[in-house]
C-alpha cells in the first residue's frame, strides 16, 4: 500500500462533514478543522483557488507528530494543523480517473 494512503495528516484521509454550520474536516483525534479563508493564486492567465481549513487547538493531541508536516516538538509545540485544498483540481482528478477506468 502507498504511504500517502495511510498518512493521517492528509485531508482525503480525514472525515469530511457537511452540516448546518458548514463544511469541516475531522482529524484522526476527532478535532474539527474549520474553514478559515479562501486564497487565490495567479500565474499569468491561470488562476488557482484554495480553501484553507485549520484546527483551533492541537495542543495535547497524541497524533500531532504524525499529522503535522516536519513537526519538531521543541520548536513547533504551539503549531496547529492547517490545510489548503484545491477543490476544483480534486474534481478534475476524479473525473479523469473515472474516465480512465471506464
Amino acid at each position: 500500500m502507498r504511504a500517502y494512503k495511510e498518512d493521517i495528516g492528509r485531508y482525503y484521509n480525514m472525515k469530511c462533514v457537511e452540516g448546518s454550520v458548514g463544511k469541516y474536516y475531522q482529524c484522526h483525534d476527532g478535532r474539527q478543522l474549520k474553514h478559515i479563508r479562501t486564497e487565490e493564486r495567479r500565474q499569468k492567465d491561470f488562476r488557482r483557488t484554495f480553501e484553507v481549513y485549520g484546527c483551533e487547538d492541537c495542543s495535547g493531541c497524541e497524533h500531532k507528530a504524525r499529522c503535522l508536516y516536519m513537526y519538531d516538538e521543541e520548536k513547533d509545540f504551539a503549531k496547529n494543523k492547517v490545510m489548503k485544498i484545491n477543490e476544483r483540481w480534486d474534481a478534475l482528478c476524479a473525473d479523469t480517473h473515472s474516465n480512465i477506468e471506464s
